[in-house]
């Protein structure tokens, strides 16, 4: 008889289950660290520009604060390129990028402190569509083809998804209410009648 043979629809002992259904089992969150630190980030309120400050004084003054890193003291990384460069330079790409992080000797403490961080920017226009011809232009030069590509204007593409109206949707009948539907009940014999 093989193993799959046995272990199919048999019962099996698990090493750790009466600990779980007792309660008394100890998951590796329950275990306390020492000298744990946690961090909490300070997300980008601007969709392009440059951090020119970084005002972390309120933060620091709470207790349990260790430390505000932003692009102007975060250690170098070299080799780091694209997402992986956090906090390596003031250059903001996209809403919502590390700006900066606050650690704490607590997740709360963190939290708290990175709300209180001020980020100054010099904000930069954002055009979504130029920035995606660009890179539509950038990928088409490396290729082997000979003609320039035709960018496309806003105009040209319909909007996606397309815009919902009452005239496009699809219907069907509905009953009302006062709608009766007609169904012969079952005779006591168990065949329909009529």
């Amino acid at each position: 008889m093989s193993i799959a043979e046995r272990a199919v629809g048999a019962p099996v002992e698990r090493i750790e289950g009466r600990e779980k259904v007792t309660g008394e089992a100890v998951y590796a969150f329950e275990h306390a660290p020492e000298g744990v630190a946690y961090a909490a980030i300070v997300a980008s309120t601007v969709a392009r520009g440059m951090v020119t400050g970084v005002d972390a004084g309120a933060a620091l003054s709470l207790p349990g604060v260790l430390g505000v890193l932003s692009a102007e003291n975060a250690p170098s990384l070299p080799g780091a390129e694209g997402e992986l460069a956090v906090l390596q330079s003031p250059a903001v790409a996209y809403r919502g990028e590390i700006v900066a992080a606050v650690v704490a000797e607590t997740l709360e403490t963190a939290r708290q402190a990175a709300e209180l961080v001020r980020v100054d920017y010099d904000a930069a226009p954002h055009d979504v569509l130029r920035v995606r011809a660009t890179r539509v232009s950038t990928h088409r030069t490396r290729s082997t083809r000979t003609t320039p590509p035709t960018p496309k204007t806003a105009t040209s593409t319909p909007p996606w998804p397309p815009p919902r109206c009452a005239s496009t949707r699809p219907t069907r009948p509905r009953p009302s209410t006062t709608t009766r539907w007609s169904r012969t009940p079952p005779s006591p014999s168990g065949r329909a009648t009529g």
